[in-house]
């Protein structure tokens, strides 16, 4: 579960304003946050449906930050996507 502090962390993330103030980024999408992972950047957390982190467990287990469980439901309200089927993460 997406907890209210991490929802409003990424709506802030929004506003371009606060990824230049934070130093972060939000990633939304199963394919994008595939990416993400592999590439250098410091993912600080992720949010991904059971399906997405089952699939995905051998990257998510080199992984620093923080990995939780979400609903298809609680990403769509968290992100700014229309449908969001897989996970969205939070870098730096």
């Amino acid at each position: 579960m997406i907890s209210k502090a991490k929802i409003k962390h990424l709506k802030a993330l929004q506003v371009k304003k606060y990824r230049k103030q934070e130093q972060c980024f939000v990633v939304e999408g199963t394919k994008s946050v595939i990416e993400l992972i592999k590439a250098d950047y410091e993912v600080i957390w992720l949010a991904g449906t059971e399906h997405f982190l089952h699939q995905n467990s051998q990257a998510i287990q080199n992984l620093n930050g923080e990995v939780v469980l979400a609903t298809e439901m609680e990403l769509v309200a968290a992100g700014s996507f229309k449908t969001n089927e897989g996970a969205l993460a939070v870098a730096g």
